[in-house]
């Protein structure tokens, strides 16, 4: 309504514009609301997995304490202390561990957030006025409870269990000597679960890396160093056929001027700028076999496009205005499609089209789409996102600048392209003030924020498997100490009778050994599946070097979390074991 009161008042600026109204938060992050509800499902499910690992790991070290401290409570029971008392100050001080714990979590939350709100303002060159980088009440109140929660399952749940039976009955046990607590199956398999994340977790790690590794080293076809891109696009955010024709004569107008500006060499459109993600199509070439029928990129391109990336024919024709004609149907592959698609033999004269009716290249109904005629074959011009292996097959239409909105551009230019950004803006605006210039940004420069997003999950990965390993040690190690407690006396009666170091050793050693073997064992088949089910490769085909070093590396620190309970076990004295039984 407000809208259209005000082109009503002023209807020589206002008579054309229309509202859209929208949730602001919508209006700058653009994206589904069933994308959001996916993506918010897939964290709270990671972080339910590791939650609960997380959980049990502390749930077991704080049931190893209670029952180190059997014999604390069993003075403290012969002195009078009710069940309920006991239990009582081991709820108390789980809870100050569990206070503690809590305010580092919020401290780190803080320290978290701001960094990603500096992230989100670096990407949006501000912040919108309702994000804060602060924890909210709500977010107390939830880790107060929370605080409570987990003091009720670590503390109150290892003392019912310890004092179970009543006085009477752990007085008895601890006179003959009897503990009727030990870690059961639950407990093994918490540790082996951990080490079976902590060997799998690296392979996203692995292929993270590689794919900086391959941004890096990737190689477009043509000198990135010259070029600038940038994107087009009308005033209106829903493009109609009348506001093509008015961008295509804005867009022709533009080219005109910066052809004839002294700081550019050469002007070129397209539908999808070069190293980004291109549409992906299902196509049929002629007299292939259905093995030669999978997904290629498909990119529209202006006659001029491959002279402004100055690119020679590697066979065949380019494009030329004559190609224009929706009869003509002529279209330039490149040399990964020749290769891939084709097995390497000469595309020239093949005839190809699209077999998806949904594709853009189709006819738009259920049978394929028209056959277009291969006329010339080219370089590798960043056809693919970062030069992903197998996925660089692309072909080329040709297209007049009113055939997409938005509209790629691509600029050579003399001198440093990102000095030319202002100029660019200048003309844009002198040509037609309601175009809107998106994604501006040097072509050497278009890797930048994925590699930046790339280290980003690196360190998180790194980080959360740190974490992960950081447990498994101790958990580890906790249930290690309270074996060779539990142990005292069966050790020191074999010591008595004469084993050797060796066979005590090997006696504590074999259960986490098997935990490791285990957990080594699992890690492994997870990465495989990982790998396949997400990456379609196979890690071990890959990076078998890499993997076997982490797993050796894994199994030597989680050796390493026993020595110290093994050296107390090869230590014990008999007649030390006689006393404590």
């Amino acid at each position: 309504a407000l809208g259209r009161r005000a082109a009503e008042a002023n209807p020589a600026t206002h008579e054309h514009l229309r509202p859209q109204v929208m949730p602001l938060s919508r209006s700058i992050f653009f994206v589904t609301w069933s994308l959001v509800t996916k993506v918010n499902y897939a964290i709270h499910a990671t972080v339910l997995l590791f939650g609960s690992l997380f959980f049990a790991n502390v749930a077991m070290l704080i049931f190893a304490r209670t029952v180190m401290r059997e014999g604390e409570i069993v003075v403290r029971s012969a002195l009078g202390a009710t069940r309920g008392r006991v239990v009582t100050q081991l709820f108390v001080e789980a809870l100050v561990l569990a206070g503690v714990a809590a305010v580092a979590g919020l401290i780190a939350a803080t320290v978290a957030m701001r960094y990603a709100m500096w992230v989100v303002e670096d990407a949006l060159q501000g912040l919108p006025f309702w994000m804060k980088a602060s924890i909210s009440p709500r977010t107390l109140v939830y880790a107060a409870l929370l605080t409570i929660f987990g003091a009720l399952i670590a503390g109150v749940l290892p003392a019912m269990k310890v004092t179970r039976g009543g006085v009477q009955a752990t007085l008895r046990d601890a006179a003959g000597g009897v503990s009727r607590v030990h870690f059961g199956g639950i407990w093994t398999a918490v540790i082996v679960i951990q080490l079976a994340v902590t060997v799998a977790f690296p392979v996203i790690i692995f292929f993270e890396l590689r794919d900086a590794a391959q941004l890096r080293a990737f190689d477009p076809g043509f000198a990135t160093g010259q070029y600038l891109g940038v994107r087009i696009a009308g005033e209106s955010a829903e493009a109609g056929e009348q506001d093509r024709v008015s961008l295509a004569k804005s867009a022709v107008e533009l080219e005109r001027r910066l052809e004839g500006d002294p700081g550019v060499a050469a002007v070129a459109f397209a539908d999808t700028r070069p190293l980004s993600n291109h549409s992906q199509l299902r196509i049929e070439v002629e007299g292939a076999e259905p093995a030669g029928r999978r997904r290629v990129s498909s990119v529209r391109v202006s006659p001029d496009f491959f002279e402004t990336l100055v690119a020679a024919p590697v066979a065949g024709r380019l494009l030329h205005s004559g190609d224009l004609e929706e009869e003509a149907r002529s279209v330039v592959v490149n040399e990964s499609f020749a290769r891939d698609v084709l097995g390497g033999t000469s595309p020239i004269g093949r005839r190809v089209r699209y077999t998806d009716p949904a594709d853009s290249r189709g006819s738009g109904e259920s049978e394929p789409g028209p056959w277009h005629l291969i006329v010339g074959l080219v370089p590798d011009l960043g056809m693919t996102f970062g030069g992903t292996p197998g996925v660089g097959a692309g072909i080329y239409h040709a297209m007049k600048p009113g055939d997409a909105d938005p509209l790629t551009m691509l600029i050579r230019v003399q001198g440093d392209p990102s000095n030319y950004a202002d100029r660019l803006r200048v003309l844009t605006t002198a040509v037609d003030p309601t175009l809107r210039i998106e994604e501006l940004l040097p072509m050497d420069a278009a890797h930048e924020e994925e590699l930046e997003e790339i280290s980003n999950w690196v360190r998180i990965w790194l980080g959360v498997n740190a974490i992960v390993l950081g447990l498994s040690l101790a958990g580890i190690y906790a249930a290690m100490s309270f074996a060779v407690s539990r142990r005292t006396r069966e050790i020191g009666i074999r010591v008595a009778l004469g084993a050797s170091a060796a066979r005590i050793a090997a006696a504590v050693f074999r259960k986490p050994a098997l935990q490791v073997a285990g957990g080594i064992a699992l890690g492994s088949v997870l990465a495989t599946v990982l790998s396949w089910a997400v990456l379609g490769e196979n890690i071990w085909r890959v990076a078998t070097p890499w993997i076997l070093g982490h797993i050796v590396m894994m199994t030597a620190i989680c050796m390493t979390a026993c020595i110290i309970p093994a050296r107390r076990a090869w230590r014990i004295a008999p007649t030390e074991a006689l006393r404590e039984g």
